[in-house]
């Protein structure tokens, strides 16, 4: 637990957020230590289930016992391992391993250390099991990592049965190094493949006690023993695992609404393209909300069979069960040769992205194809995935021939939203109006109108256009929907303080946390539950660096700069290549007087991770207030080669060059 003041003392944090969450792909994992908890182990909670559900739904186990949901973590003493551990010496991605299996049977790796040495670690848990399965190590300090290395579980006609390298070797001072962070699997994802998960994280001692109730996904993660008292979708509990999302709490309440658990990521960048396609590991969640299909009220499980996961009918029967199959699966709608794969409903609205190798996601955004956007939204259509020889103008012509009337070329009557989204972020002239437009039209998803909140702000605005945009920002405090409300707080900028205490009793946690999170102190009941909430929230995510520089944020803010800088060493003690940290850190140094200092700082981060944009833009003001504009320039150019069409290095060029 994070240690905060008590309520109400002269010390109190009232700032929640997370500006900074990690910008790749995770590895979704998972484990524990059975010595530390037996009911951990498969078939201990086998025990557990039987004799609570089987005896009166024996049919529903029976469906449940084939998922990927009972299958999402193995026990290698009951017999979950699939991969072939007697296959010796392996040399995978750059790196060496070993693997083999003790005398009572119990798998073992041994991964070389890039030194010539070997460290021997034993399997506890299997991860996974289609289409592929990955293993779990005991760490010391309570961890568990995951080598990056899988088992390739598909057919060996279709390639498996094969060990495969997720990623190759990297430097131990490489963020995705296999023993850093993003491998550890208390803090990514275990908790969605288990029931009842607590992390425990000490920040103090650097050392996690997670805890859960049963191994896998079972009942209890889908049927509380309390029901909410508020109605809660499909989606609320899907989402809960298959999103891209931080938690608010340790150990969220199963049944619970997903928004009061939970803060989703918005159609951001890297993590989907400026149309919401999939680009990222995201999951599902991020995708379907933006979809018609949801907004009609669709949900997860009227195509999903809660129990078995399979799909509820085949192919294009599925789709066909609501669309007409004259209308729809005819060539002169789908413009292929029916029973072709080209002409499968999912083939062109939601088409797949592989990752982590081998594992193809479907994107739940069931969008129509736009190849007359592509160019504008920076987003290649779906079509490029087969005709990507004959272009996006071909595409374009031959749908529009296909469809004159344009409702399924076009997508209907929504504002296309790819274009507004890349032009912001490419700083277009005109992109504030096309912002603005979305944040009020009523046809677009929460998601999108959210998105475009937080777009606002990013942009140079004249005088007027600002005041238009707080004046949008402050309306849409009073959305119906959740995530508009919570992203119209970020939007708010100066004016935020003065307008969350609007949002501190609004009737979700997410929405609440954050109004505390723009708030540097408050009174009131409703402020000391939304404070307490966000308190929880930073406690939750203190293995992760962006809690802890929210807390150094905060801590800027009040002027208690000593402890701010404190904050920051733990965020990079941590994570020692986030960038964010040490930017804030220097920034510390400039409120002191001391950007000689910062100055030293940022050269010696930006020679150990080059990569880091935000450090070249932060050493590049230092040397402005330092008097430095030659050397400034110099370094923005060099930056510019690095990192090309860079809205901000750009920006600072072309200042830097005018006041040459």
């Amino acid at each position: 637990m994070i240690p905060f003041p008590k309520l109400g003392s002269k010390r109190s944090f009232p700032l929640m957020g997370f500006s900074w969450p990690c910008l790749i792909s995770f590895l979704w994992l998972l484990g524990c230590d059975p010595a530390e908890q037996a009911s951990s182990c498969p078939e201990a909670s086998a025990r557990k289930l039987e004799p609570g559900c089987s005896s009166c739904h024996a049919d529903l186990v029976q469906a449940w016992s084939r998922s990927p949901h009972a299958r999402a973590l193995g026990d290698p003493r009951g017999g979950g391992i699939l991969g072939d551990f007697s296959v010796g010496e392996l040399r995978l991605g750059g790196r060496g391993y070993r693997l083999g299996r003790s005398k009572s049977g119990i798998p073992w790796i041994e991964v070389e250390d890039g030194k010539g040495k070997w460290e021997r670690y034993e399997v506890v848990h299997s991860l996974g099991h289609d289409p592929l399965q990955q293993y779990l190590l005991r760490f010391s300090r309570g961890r568990f990592q995951v080598p990056p290395i899988a088992w390739d579980a598909r057919p060996k006609a279709e390639g498996g049965q094969r060990w495969f390298a997720l990623s190759e070797a990297r430097k131990p001072e490489d963020p995705l190094h296999w023993k850093g962070r993003f491998f550890t699997a208390n803090g990514m994802c275990l908790e969605c493949h288990v029931t009842g998960y607590r992390k425990g994280f000490d920040p103090e001692k650097m050392r996690y006690t997670s805890r859960w109730d049963e191994g896998g996904v079972r009942c209890a993660a889908c049927h509380p023993k309390v029901p909410s008292t508020k109605a809660v979708s499909s989606l609320d509990l899907c989402g809960s695992c298959h999103a891209r999302r931080l938690p608010l709490r340790d150990g969220a309440a199963p049944g619970s609404l997903f928004l009061d658990e939970y803060v989703p990521r918005l159609l951001e960048e890297p993590l989907y393209r400026p149309d919401g396609g999939i680009q990222d590991e995201v999951f599902v969640y991020g995708s379907f909300v933006q979809s018609r299909m949801h907004q009609a009220g669709v949900g997860c499980l009227d195509c999903h069979d809660p129990h078995s996961l399979q799909l509820k009918a085949p192919g294009n029967a599925l789709c066909l069960r609501c669309h007409k199959a004259e209308t729809f699966d005819r060539t002169g709608h789908h413009l292929h040769s029916e029973g072709s794969e080209a002409a499968r409903c999912v083939t062109c609205h939601m088409p797949a992205r592989t990752y982590m190798g081998i594992d193809p996601r479907r994107d739940h955004g069931l969008r129509v194809p736009r190849p007359d956007l592509a160019e504008a939204s920076h987003s290649p259509s779906v079509c490029m995935g087969c005709h990507k020889e004959r272009g996006e103008a071909w595409a374009a012509e031959a749908l529009s021939k296909a469809h004159p009337r344009g409702r399924v070329a076009r997508g209907g009557p929504r504002l296309p939203y790819g274009p507004i989204l890349a032009a912001a972020r490419r700083g277009e002239p005109g992109a504030a109006a096309g912002l603005a437009r979305l944040i009020q039209d009523p046809q677009q998803a929460p998601i999108v109108r959210a998105t475009a909140l937080l777009e606002l702000p990013r942009l140079p605005l004249a005088p007027e256009a600002k005041a238009r945009a707080l004046s949008l920002a402050s309306e849409a405090m009073g959305d119906t929907h959740p995530l508009v409300r919570r992203a119209a707080l970020g939007a708010l900028g100066p004016l935020a303080p003065r307008l969350a205490p609007r949002l501190l009793d609004d009737p979700l946690r997410s929405v609440r946390v954050e109004a505390a999170r723009v708030l540097a102190r408050g009174e009131g009941k409703a402020w000391e539950r939304a404070f307490a909430e966000y308190r929880a929230s930073l406690a939750a995510n203190a293995d992760r660096p962006g809690a802890w520089l929210q807390r150094a944020i905060l801590e800027q803010r009040r002027g208690e700069l000593a402890q701010a800088r404190a904050s920051c060493r733990k965020s990079l003690a941590l994570d020692p290549g986030f960038a964010p940290a040490l930017v804030n850190w220097a920034d510390l140094l400039r409120m002191e007087n001391k950007d000689l200092e910062g100055l030293r700082l940022l050269e010696g981060f930006r020679s150990r991770h080059p990569g880091a944009q935000v450090v070249w833009q932060a050493e590049v003001l230092t040397l402005v207030r330092l008097g430095r504009r030659k050397q400034a320039l110099d370094l923005v150019r060099r930056a510019l080669r690095r990192f090309p069409g860079s809205r901000e290095l750009l920006l600072y060029q072309n200042l830097l060059e005018k006041k040459k």
